[in-house]
């Protein structure tokens, strides 16, 4: 922004929102007539103004935020949020406060569906219906409502713009108090400016547009796009009005006699060149009699003294548009306790003892008025005595600071000064970086670190971390107990750290939150933040989680791990995620996982049962981890392991393979291995729609919607003979089960039985066939058991044979006839 100031302005600053050309972002800005910054925040809104006022004699101000204004202090202190009940269905405008600064007023819009066919839109069309609200900031309460297209409001006829293309008829832009306490209101799209009576709701007068209803002197031009409507403290009325150019933008006050309802123009300030201004402009009246006005479009601010000079011109950049800017009064708290901002602070350490750290940022005193320069203090400690190290100029609302610092300048403090040398503001100290104060901490050069080989560092981990003769210190991110957890690490724990891989944050340990410290009996542990690091020279150092560390801690007889913990299987079974661990000593191998509570116990898997859970993949296959070691079955022929989601049982004669599931819960019903089934054959394996176990005496087959059933002996065969599951008869509904006559056997399968007698062997049945000699009785029916398979005795025919006769189906007729030899 630059500036060109007259002796003839009114004091105080700019106070304003700024909004980028493209409408994408907003500040709220303080700016001196120097042109400086004092004070910056961004806004939620474009298109919305900043309202300085006094609250309770204190400075405040009022800005968009949201879905509500936010009413606030000079030191951003919520007064009062009100809500702008129709924000989702409308426009938001501007926040007017009451003189005594008690009240505000809200203006904004809502949308109402209404029928626009007789100016040329529709019939459910939507208008923008302007609101005014007044509030009360001691209690938030709704004072005063208007709506625009209520009774006593503005008919859409008045509206200067074509319907048919935009439904913002009356465009209210600004609701200010008059003198008398009623209110006034200025609206774009109607050209006028309406006076409104708080006791009625009804409009007292109008200005302009298509009802004006005053006889109006000296303006030839007349109100074109009226905004930001206010009384002055003389009675005069003062209004932004937007005229197409030429005439373009301008401000203007009037004399108005109520009563005769004349108004006479009496001031106007209009540019030399006309400039245009779309819907960012305002004027303010100041105690001195000028005006400043904004021709924001136009990325302009001047101030008019009242015979129309220029005191005052602020231009800003090309790309900012201010909107409504005000002159005010601007203080904000000085003391130890004020803000001091620093967007970019930057502390560069030295890459060996003798080298200095430098330090520079760029310091704001955030609004705080009289501030002539920035000092920085440093000193070993927060607590302790502090001593200036440099001091520099301000230049601007950000303002450059550097100073070159030793070892023992851990902490820094900047300090705002005035002309007379006394802080302003003085910020609370820093340190200038923890791995620095860490090494302090722990003696610097003389620890067992030894000297820094290198600058800081982000390690590949992401943490900072700086490089020493004989370790590392690390950053770990973490804060306990408000303590931020910098550890000091030896190079072999490092390696370790960052080699690790996991889920976890850091890897399969997390960062580091300890130092290493020395074992007793040799080695050394190191604390991170989802586990440890042990380790020792000739056995190396690996990564185990903190329940691990803890059953390690009390079986130190296992020595030191010989590999690092696997954490995580990373894959999905019977939708439950697996988070196993497992780690791996000279003699055992501890394993378990998250949720068992049960870390005092080693499982242990070995042999033939152990090769079977490898093949299918151990800890992170679909039978999870072991949940017993291995164990003799009851016959005492075989062996087995029990696991999370399933078994695995071996015997001399089988091998060993899995069951589970609801497979295993039906072997298990029918006595596992000392049942007629026996010992499993193959492991659990997919079947067309299920899954299937075979057993020496048997097969179990399962599928979502027959359940586990098992078939066996010549019946299975029969089934096999014809494809198993993948046949016409599908998978089984029944286990093998004995007819009523206690003579035969059978099984039902989804499509059609098979049945065994001892003098018919095994055939099956299926079809329109089966349903008639189930409707005979099936096998104590007249016709008996099946004699055949069903067969084709001739073409379009179909035919069982029977004890008692056969059943034949004709394709022709789709009916079956029985026909009884017997």
């Amino acid at each position: 922004m630059t500036v060109a100031p007259a002796a003839t302005a009114a004091p105080g600053v700019l106070i304003g929102s700024v909004a980028s050309a493209d409408g994408s972002t907003a500040v709220y800005n303080v700016s001196g007539d120097d042109g400086r910054l004092l004070y910056t925040r961004n806004l939620w809104s474009t298109r919305s103004g900043v309202v300085a006022f006094q609250y309770q004699g204190h400075p405040a101000f009022a800005q968009r935020d949201g879905y509500v204004w936010q009413v606030k202090t000079a030191d951003d202190s919520v007064i009062r949020e009100i809500p702008d009940e129709n924000y989702a269905e409308g426009v938001e405008h501007n926040l007017t406060p009451s003189a005594d600064g008690t009240r505000v007023l809200l203006s904004t819009s809502e949308e109402v569906k209404t029928d626009l066919r007789p100016f040329g839109g529709t019939a459910n069309a939507v208008v923008q219906e302007g609101v005014v609200q007044e509030y009360d900031l001691a209690t938030g309460a709704k004072l005063f409502e208007w709506k625009s297209l209520g009774a006593s409001g503005v008919p859409l006829g008045d509206t200067r713009i074509n319907l048919a293309q935009s439904g913002d008829y009356l465009h209210l832009n600004a609701a200010s108090y008059d003198s008398d306490g009623n209110v006034l209101v200025s609206a774009t799209n109607t050209g006028a400016v309406y006076k409104l009576n708080k006791s009625t709701g009804a409009i007292a007068w109008t200005l302009g547009g298509e009802h004006n209803q005053f006889t109006v002197s000296g303006d030839t031009t007349g109100l074109a796009r009226p905004q930001d409507v206010r009384r002055q403290a003389d009675g005069r009325l003062s209004v932004f009005d937007d005229h197409a150019a030429p005439a373009g933008a301008r401000a203007v006050t009037y004399t108005l006699d109520e009563q005769a309802k004349t108004a006479s123009l009496a001031q106007q300030f209009v540019p030399t060149s006309p400039l245009s201004d779309a819907g960012t402009g305002g004027s303010q009246p100041l105690p001195n009699g000028n005006h400043l006005v904004t021709f924001g479009a136009q990325h302009l601010v001047r101030e008019y003294t009242p015979d129309g000079s220029v005191a005052f011109e602020a231009r800003y950049r090309d790309n900012a548009v201010p909107y409504r800017v005000q002159r005010g009064t601007w203080t904000r708290a000085k003391g130890p306790d004020s803000v001091v901002r620093t967007p970019c602070w930057s502390v560069t350490e030295g890459g060996s003892v003798s080298t200095a750290a430098s330090f520079s940022t760029m310091a704001s005193a955030d609004g705080v008025t009289g501030v002539t320069a920035w000092e920085v203090w440093a000193g070993a400690t927060a607590q302790g005595a502090l001593h200036k190290v440099s001091s520099h100029p301000v230049t601007g609302y950000y303002s450059p600071v550097e100073a070159a610092l030793n070892w023992s300048e851990a902490w820094i403090q900047l300090r705002a000064v005035g002309a007379d040398g006394q802080a302003l503001v003085t910020a609370a100290p820093v340190g200038r970086g923890l791995i620095s104060e860490k090494y302090a901490a722990i003696g610097g050069p003389g620890s067992w670190l030894g000297n820094p080989v290198d600058a800081a560092y982000t390690d590949a981990k992401g943490r900072p971390a700086r490089g020493y003769e004989h370790g590392f210190i690390v950053d770990g991110g973490v804060t306990l107990g408000g303590v931020r957890q910098v550890a000091a690490i030896s190079k072999q724990v490092m390696a370790v750290y960052l080699g690790s891989t996991s889920t976890l944050p850091g890897g399969s340990v997390g960062v580091p939150m300890g130092d290493t410290t020395p074992l007793p009996g040799g080695g050394d542990s190191t604390e991170f933040l989802q586990g440890w690091v042990v380790g020792a020279e000739g056995q190396g150092w690996h990564a185990i989680d903190k329940r691990l560390y803890a059953e390690w801690t009390k079986n130190r007889r296992l020595g030191f791990p010989t590999a690092n913990q696997d954490y995580t299987c990373g894959n999905w079974y019977d939708y439950q995620f697996l988070p196993a661990w497992r780690v791996r000593f000279a003699g055992a191998e501890l394993l378990g996982y998250s949720g068992t509570g049960d870390y005092n116990r080693v499982y242990t898997v070995q042999g033939s049962i152990l090769g079977t859970w490898q093949r299918l993949g151990d800890r992170c296959g679909p039978l999870g981890l072991p949940e017993s070691n291995e164990t003799a079955t009851a016959d005492g022929v075989g062996r087995y392991s029990a696991f999370q989601y399933g078994v695995v049982y071996w015997s001399p004669n089988t091998g060993a393979f899995q069951v589970g599931g609801n497979i295993l819960t039906r072997w298990t019903q029918l006595g596992q291995e000392h049942g007629f089934l026996g010992y499993p054959t193959t492991d659990e394996s997919y079947a067309v729609g299920g899954r299937f176990n075979h057993f020496q005496g048997g097969s179990i087959y399962w599928s979502q919607s027959t359940g586990s059933n098992e078939v066996h002996g010549s019946i299975r065969q029969k089934w096999a003979d014809y494809g198993w599951e993948r046949s016409f008869l599908g998978f089984p509904v029944t286990d093998e089960l004995a007819t009523p006559d206690g003579a035969g056997r059978y099984n039902h399968f989804q499509g059609g039985s098979i049945y065994w007698a001892p003098w018919t062997g095994t055939h099956e049945v299926h079809g329109k066939i089966r349903t008639t000699w189930e409707n005979q009785g099936w096998e104590r029916g007249r016709l008996g058991y099946p004699t055949s398979d069903e067969f084709t005795p001739r073409a379009g025919q179909r035919q069982s044979n029977f004890e008692g006769g056969y059943i034949l189906w004709t394709a022709s007729t789709g009916q079956t006839q029985v026909f009884y030899t017997r």
